[in-house]
């Protein structure tokens, strides 16, 4: 086809029903284009197109390429090729679906590709690379299925670092805080005005070995720990919050929690936020570190913030533990009856039991409708574990089950049911004002006390006030059937802070509202179940579970920021730490460091080879062949793996009584230095420098570190193999010995802790076994 300013050449095919198939046109300036089914191409299948044509035989090539490309229409790369264009053509018509269309055009791209020979996008690993950090298991599925191209495990792995889960490295001055201090640039203003919330979660005392590191001691304890203080910061604007600090402890004092504390208010301020509170429960450490703020230490309302003394800093006792305290305090009296003045008129006493709540459970426990709904034998019994569900609190302290008993108390003569619906009655209405955490939730509620605080809320702020009234007048009544004398501060405390900070957010501030439930620490409780969750649903996790458990949510909450943002490398590298070359070196280790423990006097001598038993060398042989094997298997070398190789002797007893024909009789130097890292580990482990060696951030380092140190020169001075040398064998064997030993000594000092766990009965029938 002949135009005025280019010539097209086609080919048409199928005779019955003619259709264009494709089309190569020169303009005149010999440029050429071609279409096939449409769709414009550079390049069809392995042939490249040329731009320009400067010689009549080159068409005559172009043509005839295509005409037998065309032919070997089954051929991947051509229809590759459209499908890509294609995609190209609906990244310009629907440009909200780039990522979309990106992902599927890689996919294609991939099809054709030899596994050995694949490569992907920078996009794709760092999506796979979180995706396999969140959930290995649902990765290696999502792979299997052959449904999508997606890098292996192994190549995950090599991209990726592992989770740091090593308390040292929190409690490390250059690293605290490190974490949101590199998520600092991705916040917006709103999220910047934050209180700090504490709480603590029980751990179970077990000291785990993995990865070259021992996990398990407290942070300031040679003892294992039995709890962890975890600190969130929660915006008041916003819904933004962040666990900044885990500190495992064996035993608290107020003196460094109040230590802790001060570091993060301030580090908190030097990154930019603006810590406006701190919440904690009721627990009398959590008050004596607070008091700590004011000079002489008392507990107040409010204090000059230390990151800056013209701010406030102000102190409230946690509502969700308050309101499970007021519970029960009412389930622990004698009687469970509570006397209280009437919040009308208060000179007038009441009785609120707790029996009244029961008889009418009692009264409805056969009927298919009830009044009140909400009460079970879990609500009214609860367990030790079961008082601690908050859930249960709110179904005796709820409106519906005040209602309940002045329909059902008259006529079923419910005892003191008249002054135990009144008081559920109050409790509930100040748990509806101080558990407001959206600003529509009295609007779809049709509740105004669970409307947001404002500047116009003067029925709030009014019956906050009178509370205060009623709480005073309550604790001056002297019949011991009140609330405990911390339960009563704690209430009084908070209600009184709220009314406080309410009025510097609207006045001082300029808030619009404030919403007071959005400094409780039931934020913390769901991430305690989170991490209960992701360890398999235990009650009691360990350290390393809490940390790696953490060390995932981070990932999930990084993962959409760091698909869209321009440094989500250093917010990954500062969710995972890199191995250990990216860990403090042991030098950097304020507390303890290589030259120290050398400077205890963890040297081997040949008197030291000497005092080791008789009956310990056949195991050292044991571990030696053990080593050999796990060498020679990996290396593949022949001559490394003749030269581990030993003969048989009086220490080898144990390795022939075991050796169906695959254990390895190892060299007697290979013996020698598994000698020696027992000899250290043995002085590692002495009750004068344990503590030390436990605090290292890699034990298994030190170790390997310190034996490099002690290995005497003749050691495999024959070995002459030209591929690996003496010092790698060397490592090899520290770096598997070292590993056993550590397994052992973690296994044994959890055989003591479990010991002394025990049940008097039986750990004395153990006793007496032994």
């Amino acid at each position: 086809m002949k135009h005025e300013k280019r010539i097209n050449f086609l080919l048409i095919c199928n005779p019955e029903n003619p259709k264009l198939q494709c089309s190569v046109g020169i303009n005149e300036d010999l440029s050429v284009f071609v279409f096939v089914e449409n769709v414009k191409l550079t390049s069809i299948g392995n042939l490249k197109l040329p731009e320009y044509i400067n010689d009549m035989n080159v068409i005559d090539k172009l043509l005839s390429d295509i005409n037998q490309e065309i032919s070997e229409r089954e051929h991947s790369g051509m229809c590759i090729q459209v499908i890509l264009s294609y995609c190209d053509r609906i990244q310009e018509l629907l440009p909200d679906c780039k990522n979309n269309v990106e992902f599927i055009k890689e996919q294609v791209k991939l099809l054709p590709v030899h596994k050995s020979r694949l490569r992907y996008s920078w996009d794709l690993m760092l999506f796979c690379s979180l995706l396999h950090s969140i959930s290995p298991h649902a990765y290696r599925f999502l792979r299997s299925s052959q449904k999508l191209k997606i890098p292996s495990t192994s190549t995950i792995r090599q991209v990726c670092g592992k989770f740091s889960c090593n308390p040292q490295l929190e409690q490390n001055p250059k690293d605290l805080l490190r974490y949101v201090s590199s998520k600092f640039s991705l916040v917006s203003a709103e999220d910047k005005l934050l209180i700090l919330l504490m709480d603590e979660i029980h751990l179970k005392e077990n000291l785990d070995y993995k990865s070259g590191n021992i996990v398990g001691n407290a942070f300031n304890d040679e003892k294992l720990a039995k709890s962890a203080h975890v600190f969130m910061i929660s915006s008041l604007m916003s819904p933004y919050k962040e666990v900044v600090h885990i500190l495992p402890v064996n035993k608290m004092t107020g003196e460094v929690l109040h230590t802790f504390l001060k570091n993060i208010v301030i580090g908190l301020h030097n990154i930019g936020f603006e810590v406006l509170g701190v919440v904690s429960d009721n627990h009398s450490i959590s008050r004596k570190a607070i008091s700590y703020f004011s000079n002489p230490p008392e507990v107040k309302i409010v204090y000059p913030n230390p990151a800056d003394e013209n701010k406030p800093l102000y102190f409230v006792i946690d509502t969700v533990h308050i309101l499970k305290n007021i519970r029960n305090n009412w389930l622990n009296k004698r009687n469970q009856d509570f006397k209280y003045p009437n919040f009308s008129n208060m000179e007038i006493s009441e009785t609120a039991s707790f029996e009244a709540l029961k008889e009418m459970h009692a009264s409805e426990s056969t009927s298919l409708l009830k009044y009140g709904f909400n009460l079970s034998l879990k609500t009214l019994c609860p367990s030790n574990l079961e008082r601690q569900n908050v859930r249960l609190a709110v179904n005796i302290f709820n409106s519906s089950i005040s209602i309940a008993l002045k329909e059902l108390g008259p006529r079923k003569h419910f005892k003191n049911w008249e002054g135990t619906a009144n008081f559920i009655e109050i409790i509930s209405r100040w748990w509806d004002i101080v558990n407001v955490k959206t600003p529509l939730k009295g609007q779809r509620l049709r509740n105004v006390f669970q409307e947001p605080i404002t500047l116009t809320s003067i029925h709030i702020i009014s019956f906050l006030k009178t509370f205060l009234s009623w709480l005073s007048k309550w604790e001056l009544l002297e019949d011991g059937i009140t609330l405990t004398k911390e339960t009563h501060f704690a209430l009084k405390h908070t209600t009184e802070a709220l009314i406080h900070m309410s009025n510097f957010l609207l006045e001082k501030e300029n808030f619009n509202y404030f919403l007071c439930g959005k400094i409780q620490t039931d934020n913390l409780e769901e991430r305690f179940g989170k991490y209960r969750l992701l360890a398999e649903s235990q009650y009691h996790v360990s350290v390393r579970q809490i940390f790696e458990s953490e060390a995932k949510l981070r990932i999930q909450a990084v993962m959409p920021l760091a698909l869209t943002s321009h440094n989500f490398g250093e917010i990954i590298f500062d969710v995972n730490c890199v191995d250990g070359a990216s860990l403090p070196s042991q030098e950097e280790n304020a507390e303890c460091n290589v030259a120290d423990i050398l400077a205890n006097n963890c040297m081997v001598d040949e008197d030291d080879l000497d005092e080791i038993s008789d009956t310990m060398w056949p195991l050292l042989t044991y571990i030696g062949g053990y080593c050999s094997h796990q060498i020679t298997k990996k290396l593949k070398c022949n001559y490394c793996v003749e030269f581990l190789k030993g003969s048989n002797s009086e220490n080898t007893r144990l390795i022939a009584a075991s050796d169906r024909g695959g254990l390895s009789y190892p060299h007697e130097d290979v013996v020698r230095i598994v000698a020696s890292v027992y000899i250290i580990f043995q002085k590692l482990i002495s009750s004068l420098i344990e503590h030390v060696f436990v605090k290292q951030i890699n034990q298994r380092a030190t170790v390997i570190s310190l034996g490099m140190e002690n290995i005497p020169d003749h050691v495999f001075i024959g070995h002459a193999c030209v591929s690996h040398t003496s010092e790698f064998l060397i490592k090899k064997i520290l770096h598997i010995s070292a590993n056993i030993l550590l397994n052992n000594y973690t296994k044994k000092q959890n055989g003591i802790v479990n010991k002394k766990n025990m049940p008097m009965c039986k750990r004395q029938k153990l006793d007496k076994k032994v």
